[in-house]
């Protein structure tokens, strides 16, 4: 897993169990930013990520499908990011190195 850049985001991936990732993503749009963070359970290269209801991100659902070197994101309702900001995107991995999450 490691780290993916794109143009105004960043994806940070790593992998606890073979069914299931880690991640946090951090999207910006002009001055607005946003920040996802959580579990999602990994099957065939593809993560979902649609927590229960009642959590902040209610409206939220990420699709991570990781291809090689490329990690395509798409993000379907706010997810708690600010105004106008959207993870979705094709991010290119910058590191194999596993992230450290605080």
């Amino acid at each position: 897993m490691g780290t993916y850049q794109t143009k105004g985001g960043e994806l940070l991936v790593a992998q606890p169990s073979a069914d299931a990732i880690k991640f946090r993503l951090n999207a910006t749009y002009r001055m607005n930013t946003g920040e996802v963070e959580g579990m999602a359970v990994l099957s065939n290269n593809q993560a979902i990520f649609a927590p229960p209801g009642g959590s902040e991100y209610d409206d939220c659902r990420i699709t991570l499908t990781f291809l090689g070197e490329t990690a395509k994101v798409n993000q379907e309702g706010s997810c708690g990011m600010g105004l106008n900001v959207s993870g979705s995107g094709s991010y290119k991995r910058s590191s194999k190195t596993t992230p450290v999450f605080n």
